[in-house]
């Protein structure tokens, strides 16, 4: 649930918990973690007396993120892990805009060479490889779990790796492209299996593990390593 006080938008989530505490994560989304009992007035009145807090967390965010474009430039020759294997960066100034990812290298040509331009173009580049990618992961699993899903669309997310609609429709985050295979497998299914079970019941969990019974892993890898997906 998205909430605001003042200046501060914040994602609630609420669950069996005795304690109430706030985090930032990489993309700089701020959450709450509160007890499903809680008023949110109180939620609202705990973030607004945190305030310097998460001025302080939001100012690390930025600074690991400055050390982390200068550990990782974006530039010819440069390398992306992309679903768990090495790819190059070739980067060259034209014309066109362009991005295309051709084997074990990530071609793009631009006007424009800074950071924000490139960053566009292999995300435009990886969202399309994505697509691909999840369409032949349905076409394994969908099947069998006698699923027929509508649209696919690629995101930006920063809280969520891929949801549903009720018209069946599938949207997954483009970060995913920067994890392992498992993980966007993984993913692929649990929206698939919402189809059918649109809560996160323990008949939910089954029909995720009829098809991966090894989910458990890529779940635990997303939730370790998932704030450390970007580029």
């Amino acid at each position: 649930m998205k909430r605001r006080v003042g200046k501060t938008e914040y994602t609630l989530i609420q669950s069996v918990r005795s304690t109430i505490r706030l985090s930032v994560n990489e993309s700089g989304e701020v959450r709450v973690y509160a007890p499903k009992a809680m008023r949110l007035r109180d939620v609202d009145a705990f973030v607004a007396a945190h305030r310097a807090d998460v001025e302080q967390m939001e100012q690390r965010v930025r600074q690991r993120q400055r050390l982390f474009e200068a550990g990782h430039p974006l530039m010819d020759g440069a390398q992306l892990l992309v679903l768990g294997r090495a790819v190059t960066l070739r980067v060259k100034q034209a014309g066109v805009r362009r991005a295309q990812l051709d084997g074990d290298e990530l071609k793009i040509e631009s006007p424009e060479l800074d950071r924000a331009s490139l960053r566009a173009l292999i995300r435009h580049a990886l969202s399309v490889e994505e697509v691909a990618q999840i369409r032949r992961l349905i076409a394994v699993h969908a099947p069998a779990l006698g699923v027929t899903p509508g649209r696919i669309t690629i995101r930006e997310q920063k809280s969520r790796w891929g949801s549903c609609s009720s018209r069946n429709n599938l949207n997954f985050n483009w970060k995913l492209m920067l994890a392992p295979p498992e993980a966007l497998e993984y993913v692929v299914v649990h929206e698939l299996c919402h189809l059918i079970e649109f809560n996160h019941s323990q008949r939910f969990w089954r029909l995720v593990e009829s098809r991966l019974p090894e989910y458990e892993a890529a779940k635990k890898w997303l939730k370790d390593n998932g704030d450390k997906l970007n580029i």
